[in-house]
């Protein structure tokens, strides 16, 4: 099948090419962006009665994209939050130039295309295949992406208006009249202001939506144009369901509440809240969000609150075609399973979901979504299960982002984490999975952030907890806090003064995560120990690292005993950020080569070799892993043993690029975040490359959430590792 690619982006005032066209005006060159943006605003509503900035004004900072090929779906926001805008324009064209995809968008041509014409000239980026118009290939020659009237690429808007713009309907409201969502979360009228805000996350889940509705619209154009029976649309409905319930983020499972199920999806009934009904219940399992399972008159409902074998009286709260949802209002009949939350907050702070259930309980629920997913997704099974790997149950996140919001109705400043299923911060005064050294400072930093001058403008605190380097055993906290406008000097006097009062290191970040600077200069990174391999890994606060330390260095014990690495072995580590792996690899003597995608990591990594006397043994380099394909593979040369620690979008184009290039890696050991994406990546290397999944389980990263993390050994041939 010829792939789809369906595309979104979101834009922001370009702030500093506003400041280089103002460079005659002294005052505005020298403002800052909130003020710079609403000058010009103010200046183009007075020419022409709207604010909206010209086009080559817009600086983008997400691109949404859904491709559907013979794999299925594949649907994210590329890059990763805070990459820059020509990043994320070059992997928008590679897609292309691999692909040669069939573009779909919702007046991708009016402003979607033009806008990204603009900044790829401004930033320099190439595009051949999507500007060939003929030249070098004849098939372009009537057929492009960049004639209106030719169908490379489909813009949806344009062609149901006939090309009139006064015909043209917005996608969110023809949308929802065909029973789809619509728009989640904000529109884009909003984004400028969520990301002054710096909720840049939900910008990206906001983005990764739309183009779900552009696909979903797309299916029913095709169904109108015939190309589609009713049959092969009602399947193409049923696939991208199938998938978005097995991709990660509270986005989604909104997007699939607001989805009415009905004929193919061609129907206008939607879910709606239900008439406050109290049920009695007998619940028979759990979903991985720690909600019970039961059944009333036939139908599913999904009773939160309530766990497995209990009886309860629940209130229903929704109501849907295929099930219902519940709220626990009484537990007739508990389970033994069922313990006290420790934490206050619970249920009202999003942060965990499971800590009425006993610890070994949620690790049995993860281990079961693990097979579950292995089996249905991936149609493998492992030869054997790991014994799964658990470790401090309270006071084991020593990374955190926390979300600060100045709300005088709630009493001032709040700070934590967003309340379950809102965009609202939770008002925490405790939380007992962080150390109880930074729990305690969560009132002292709404008292700080309530008497700065930016409190509007420090939209987040990211926190890290490490060792100072050279200290061993002495730990310290660092916060990074996001400022979108320099702080007063009187700002900077408090910020000092209470760094000093709680022996913190504070860092401020006025832009994206590499920006980030101590505040006071003789703060420098951070370190954390993998004691078995007798190592002090440092890092800067906004490095990528396991949030769980204790259960890092078990997961590292672990990942070496199944790849049992030799001091022949050529090791290859992908997704290696830091070296967590590579360094204890190659202190087994093996050779390894680490390769990320972020090249800032890969410096840090050969530092940390160099000062632990690895250089010679480990070597670094940065590529973008999701676009390799066999000859960057073949390119690797000579490959024993293959360690894979991909983020949650899993890592489909090395697994491909493996089945396709033999000869193979006797044995792969791959960790993963992501359940769903293990499974799919599984099924290429079980039934296209010929391995054997010898052996999976689960890590238990996160305790009381449903963040499943897990470890799986792939074989080929002779040979079998222990655990």
């Amino acid at each position: 099948m010829m792939p789809v690619l369906c595309f979104d982006i979101e834009t922001i005032p370009d702030a500093e090419g506003l400041r280089t066209l103002a460079e005659g005006d002294p005052g505005l060159r020298d403002a800052d962006d909130h003020t710079l943006v609403a000058h010009a605003q103010a200046a183009r509503r007075e020419r022409t009665g709207s604010d909206f900035l010209p086009l080559h004004q817009h600086r983008i900072v997400a691109i949404g994209c859904l491709l559907r090929d013979e794999n299925g779906f594949t649907v994210r926001c590329l890059g990763r939050e805070g990459d820059s805008e020509d990043k994320l324009l070059g992997l928008f064209f590679r897609q292309i130039d691999r692909y040669t995809p069939q573009l779909v968008s919702w007046n991708g041509g009016g402003f979607d295309l033009p806008v990204m014409h603009y900044r790829c000239l401004i930033n320099g980026v190439t595009a051949p295949r999507y500007w060939e118009a003929g030249d070098d290939d004849r098939d372009f020659r009537w057929n492009n992406y960049l004639s209106r009237y030719h169908s490379r690429h489909l813009d949806l808007m344009d062609v149901l208006a006939m090309y009139s713009p006064r015909a043209n309907a917005p996608l969110d409201e023809l949308a929802k009249l065909c029973g789809f969502p619509g728009k989640m979360g904000m529109d884009g009228s909003q984004v400028w202001q969520a990301y002054t805000e710096g909720r840049l996350g939900e910008i990206r889940a906001y983005c990764e939506t739309d183009v779900a509705n552009t696909y979903l619209m797309y299916c029913r154009f095709e169904l109108l144009r015939g190309r589609f029976s009713a049959e092969r649309y009602a399947s193409e409905l049923a696939t991208l369901r199938d998938a978005l319930s097995a991709s990660p983020g509270d986005h989604w499972r909104a997007f699939l509440d607001a989805w009415p199920v009905g004929r193919g999806g061609r129907g206008r009934r939607r879910g709606a809240p239900a008439a406050p009904v109290s049920l009695r219940l007998q619940v028979e399992s759990l979903d991985l969000q720690a909600n019970g399972i039961a059944r009333h008159e036939g139908k599913v409902v999904f009773v939160r609150g309530a766990l497995a074998g209990e009886t309860v009286i629940a209130r229903r709260v929704r109501s849907k075609p295929r099930f219902d949802v519940a709220e626990t209002e009484q537990v007739l009949r508990e389970s033994a399973q069922r313990v006290r939350p420790r934490c206050p907050h619970f249920g009202v702070c999003g942060g965990c979901s499971m800590q009425h259930l006993a610890a070994s309980a949620q690790l049995a629920v993860k281990q079961r979504a693990l097979e579950d997913q292995l089996h249905h997704v991936g149609g493998v099974r492992a030869g054997r299960l790991l014994r799964p790997l658990a470790g401090p149950d309270w006071g084991y996140r020593f990374r955190a982002r926390l979300s600060v919001r100045h709300v005088p109705k709630k009493g001032g400043v709040l700070v934590g984490f967003h309340e379950r299923g809102s965009s609202y911060v939770a008002d925490m005064r405790e939380c007992h999975v962080l150390p109880p050294a930074m729990s305690a400072l969560l009132v002292p930093l709404r008292e700080l952030v309530a008497g700065l001058s930016i409190r509007e403008r420090l939209p987040q605190i990211e926190v890290a907890v490490g060792e100072r380097p050279g200290l061993p055993g002495r730990g310290v906290i660092a916060l990074v806090l996001r400022v979108l406008e320099p702080p007063s000097r009187a700002d900077l006097a408090a910020l000092t003064a209470f760094g000093l009062a709680h022996d913190l290191q504070l860092w401020l970040q006025p832009k994206g995560p590499d920006s980030i600077v101590p505040l006071d200069p003789d703060d420098s990174a951070l370190v954390y120990r993998l004691p078995e391999s007798g190592l002090a890994m440092p890092f800067r606060p906004t490095d990528f690292t396991q949030v769980n330390h204790a259960m890092n260095q078990a997961l590292v014990g672990r990942a070496l005993r199944l790849l049992a690495p030799e001091p022949d072995d050529e090791v290859v580590d992908l997704f290696c950020g830091l070296g967590n792996f590579s360094l204890p690899i190659a202190r087994r003597g093996a050779r390894v080569r680490g390769v990320e995608g972020s090249e800032s990591l890969c410096a840090r990594a050969r530092e940390a070799a160099a000062a632990h006397g690895l250089g010679e043994r480990a070597s670094f380099e940065a590529r973008d892993l999701f676009k390799v394909g066999p000859a960057d593979w073949q390119a690797l040369g000579r490959v024993d043993k293959l360690l894979v620690d991909p983020p949650r979008e899993g890592a489909l184009a090395v697994v491909k690029a493996i089945a396709a290039t033999p000869p193979r890696p006797a044995r792969i050991v791959y960790v993963s975040c992501n359940p769903a994406t293990l499974a799919r990546d599984a099924a290429v290397l079980v039934h296209t490359a010929g391995y054997e999944l010898v052996a999976a389980g689960v890590v238990n990263m996160f305790p009381h959430t449903s963040h499943v993390e897990s470890i799986a050994v792939f074989e080929r041939g002779e040979g079998r590792s222990g655990a």
